[in-house]
């Protein structure tokens, strides 16, 4: 049986993608980033490898939980976004948040 794919990203992709560009986050980076959901809910996920050797990366399994970097809530047909203290460091566009760096 095959995985299931998400939903909102099939069916609200456009939308999700103009939300990204209006506000300066890299779209291919919510879309390709760990995330877990449901019909009515999307979790963007910021998930480090605890370490690197040799060009392996190694998970951390059981280890701390992720920090949440966006939401996506499904809500009578229209979506709405929550930014957490992390989306720019982790989705945001790099142009963007090396000038917010140096403001």
């Amino acid at each position: 049986m095959g995985r299931k794919s998400c939903e909102i990203f099939e069916d609200y992709r456009i939308e999700i993608e103009r939300y990204c560009t209006e506000n300066n986050i890299d779209a291919n980076k919510v879309f390709s980033s760990v995330h877990s959901y449901n019909k009515e809910q999307v979790e963007i996920y910021h998930y480090e490898p605890a370490t690197v050797k040799e060009n392996l990366t190694v998970w951390t399994i059981g280890g701390p939980p992720m920090p949440i970097a966006l939401k996506i809530f499904l809500e009578n047909g229209k979506l709405r976004f929550e930014q957490t203290d992390i989306t720019y460091k982790c989705l945001g566009v790099r142009n963007q948040v090396e000038e917010m760096a140096f403001a």
